[in-house]
């Protein structure tokens, strides 16, 4: 029987060609496909709190709404008009891990993601929150009277509520500061930012009392001069379940006045 022998240079060729097969092999072995987009969303303080991971960067758009999520050739979306809180992220990257605040409490949040043009969506439901309101100190830096202490009469507003059982009379001649305990306790959920206003009027009568009904304005007339000091307490910030705060707020009118309250904040 005679051997058939292959030349040297066709035998190395196929050594070879083995060789790259096995390597494509063991590369295309390496290659793991990359993990799909995972996100959570967790109520936390005033918001929600997002977990946004995939195995490789892309860009992260997050769009919340208390309107309901809809579908137009399988993409969600929210209605034309509605009330749309967002969080995108600055580039492509493989974690995203905003916060969204400011928020109605004790409300349910539609979301949609886009992970780098995959979308999910989902709901949470926000925690409720109840608040107190300390006002604690007054600087009154003009009392409207030329000579003397003014007759004055403070009253409070709190989150668009006239709390007249809160009015009391101080008469004090500016510059001067004093302090005072006057709290709304236990304000539950309502809207994600609450306002605050203070009037403080002069009487100005000469033989007897006549202070105006609050209206919590600021002007003057003949008997009284008035002026009312506005702010509002913002959530936007509240990361954590429990938040104490001061805010201070001021006016400068007929009447001239510095107003600080402790505004302690649960969420639960």
């Amino acid at each position: 029987m005679q051997l058939i022998q292959f030349p040297r240079t066709f035998a190395a060729l196929s050594r070879a060609g083995l060789a790259l097969v096995m390597l494509a092999i063991a590369l295309l072995g390496s290659v793991r496909p990359a993990s799909a987009a995972f996100v959570s969303a967790t109520a936390v303080g005033s918001g929600v709190q997002f977990h946004g991971q995939n195995g490789l960067p892309l860009t992260w758009n997050i769009y919340m709404s208390v309107s309901p999520i809809q579908f137009s050739g399988g993409k969600p979306l929210f209605p034309v008009g509605a009330s749309i809180k967002s969080a995108f992220s600055s580039g492509a990257q493989t974690t995203f891990d905003p916060f969204i605040g400011g928020l109605f409490p004790n409300t349910t949040m539609n979301y949609i993601v886009d992970a780098g043009g995959t979308f999910l969506t989902g709901s949470v439901k926000t925690k409720q929150r109840s608040m107190t309101v300390t006002f604690n100190q007054f600087t009154i830096s003009n009392d409207s009277d030329s000579s003397g202490a003014g007759e004055l009469m403070y009253h409070f507003r709190v989150a668009g509520v006239y709390h007249p059982e809160l009015d009391f009379r101080k008469d004090v001649s500016s510059p001067t500061t004093f302090g005072v305990s006057k709290s709304v306790v236990g304000l539950l959920n309502g809207l994600p930012s609450v306002p605050l206003a203070v009037e403080v009027q002069d009487d100005d009568c000469t033989f007897s009392t006549c202070f105006r009904p609050a209206d919590f304005t600021s002007g003057s007339d003949a008997d009284n001069d008035w002026a009312t000091a506005k702010t509002t307490i913002s959530s936007v910030a509240d990361q954590s379940n429990f938040i104490s705060k001061t805010v201070t707020f001021s006016v400068n009118g007929a009447v001239g006045f510095t107003v600080s309250a402790l505004v302690q904040v649960t969420y639960f």
